[in-house]
């Protein structure tokens, strides 16, 4: 008997040393990360000018905040225009600021604006190089010829709350 209880201790040692004893994922906030992101994609505004071309969709998390296990849904949604780059940007951010989004900061760059939205929501408009990500899922190099300017959006949802996270 005492073997046995010596084993459980020892295989209960061994998962938490690999696991670090870090609370566990609780599907239900997953859900609840998704389910916010899925919300504010959906209320994103359209402007005529600007066509929606694909919409990419991440989930993920970490327990790297304290006590705080943070859950994440992340959405790029990439968009065609014939605009110039800096005035689709202008355009877009000042359709989200007319729905109640705001500037995350009062610096202004020039490929990207930054707005958040609540606690938990983040967006982040950019005219810039989309990185190998967004590259792999869709033909990029196909809608820079049918484009002027291609806009990527990357949308972040945060729980508990992006500050904490």
């Amino acid at each position: 008997m005492r073997n046995i209880a010596r084993s459980l201790i020892g295989v209960v040692l061994i998962v938490c040393f690999v696991t670090s004893c870090h609370p566990p994922v609780n599907d239900q906030k997953r859900q609840e990360a998704r389910a916010g992101l899925d919300t504010v994609l959906a209320q994103l505004p359209e402007l005529k000018e600007i066509t929606r071309v694909k919409t990419l969709v991440y989930e993920s998390y970490d327990n790297e905040h304290g006590e705080d296990v943070c859950y994440y849904a992340k959405g790029y949604v990439i968009l065609g225009t014939s605009l110039p780059a800096t005035e689709a940007l202008d355009a877009y951010a000042q359709a989200l600021r007319s729905t109640g989004w705001v500037n995350e900061t009062s610096d202004e760059y020039k490929t990207s604006r930054m707005l958040i939205l609540g606690d938990q929501e983040r967006i982040v408009v950019s005219s810039g190089d989309p990185g190998l990500e967004i590259r792999n899922a869709v033909n990029y190099e196909q809608l820079r010829q049918l484009y002027t300017s291609v806009i990527v959006i990357r949308v972040d949802y945060t729980l508990p709350k992006r500050d904490n996270c």
